[in-house]
């Protein structure tokens, strides 16, 4: 596993090195539902933090317009599709802030297709880049999941949140 981003970015550096001709690609055809995966030393978890929560992403198609969702910790975000190119194993994807207008340039590569695990790097106008290793909704059950302790994030709160919640589930 220590390996798999290495490995990952020769293959990207392969595949934007190519000469080949880009063609549409339909976003479409991509999972709809994704979590994100942390890596750890022993492996990658999904990894839900007591203060944020985890990632999550969603591919929303509307009649006229295809969005992208990102949501499940503090923010949620939107971006607006605009359109999608294949260059060999990478998906490049062109999508817009809609109260900005600023545009991001989004490019998506299977890392193992047969188990649902794929990279997002992102990059925007303002120089702003990230990227996330995500799994699709279907496989997540293939990977553990790690739910942070309360505690940790809240302290004492956490023993009254706690008793309230008891109270509810009763």
């Amino acid at each position: 596993m220590k390996l798999f981003i290495p490995v990952l970015f020769i293959v990207l550096i392969q595949t934007s090195c190519r000469q080949n001709a880009d063609k549409d690609f339909d976003i479409k055809s991509l999972p709809t539902e994704w979590v994100q995966l942390t890596e750890t030393d022993s492996g990658f978890i999904i990894y839900n933090s007591c203060d944020q929560g985890n990632l999550l992403m969603s591919l929303t198609h509307e009649i006229k317009r295809t969005g992208l969702f990102m949501h499940g910790m503090q923010e949620d975000y939107y971006l607006e599709v605009l359109g999608a190119v294949q260059s060999g194993d990478t998906i490049r994807i062109k999508a817009r802030w809609p109260d900005s207008q600023e545009l991001e340039e989004l490019k998506f590569v299977w890392a193992d297709k047969s188990k649902g695990v794929g990279m997002m790097i992102s990059s925007s106008e303002n120089g702003y880049s990230s990227e996330v290793i995500l799994v699709t909704q279907d496989k997540q059950k293939y990977f553990p999941t790690v739910n942070q302790p309360c505690r940790e994030c809240w302290g004492d709160e956490c023993d009254e949140m706690e008793k309230r919640l008891d109270t509810i589930r009763k």
